[in-house]
């Protein structure tokens, strides 16, 4: 089919759906499009809790590229969730209160998630990090 239609819509919900699961049963996870390939195995550098630079941060993102628009430039193609109580809600809100709605009006996750993470960085303290280019 085509991006952001219906079927693309279902399947990105799914993928929040999927995530919001392992979250839930207590597991940090790494979630990433298909066409993402890996050079070297990036999960040692986000489990690694002497990792100065990505202890911290509760989901990191790849960044979307958009430098005009946001400072949390969230991309869905590749993130990190690690999980704690924070994860725990803001994947929460993503699936049970509105972002499934949020998904199917606009046929993709990234918007969803995009809104949801800004909304829960800013009320409760959740720390994201952007990977660098």
């Amino acid at each position: 089919k085509v991006f952001g239609d219906l079927a693309f819509a279902h399947l990105s919900f799914a993928k929040l759906v999927s995530g919001f699961i392992i979250n839930h049963l207590g597991y940090d996870f790494l979630s990433q499009d298909l066409d993402v390939v890996w050079y070297k195995d990036p999960m040692n550098l986000f489990l690694d809790k002497n990792h100065g630079e990505l202890k911290d941060f509760d989901m990191i993102f790849m960044d979307d590229g958009n430098h005009n628009f946001n400072p949390l430039r969230t991309n869905t193609g590749f993130y990190f969730v690690r999980y704690n109580e924070k994860t725990r809600f803001l994947l929460t809100d993503v699936v049970l209160y509105g972002g499934g709605e949020m998904v199917l009006l606009s046929g993709v996750d990234q918007i969803t998630m995009f809104n949801i993470v800004h909304e829960h960085h800013a009320r409760h303290g959740l720390q994201v990090k952007i990977l660098d280019w």
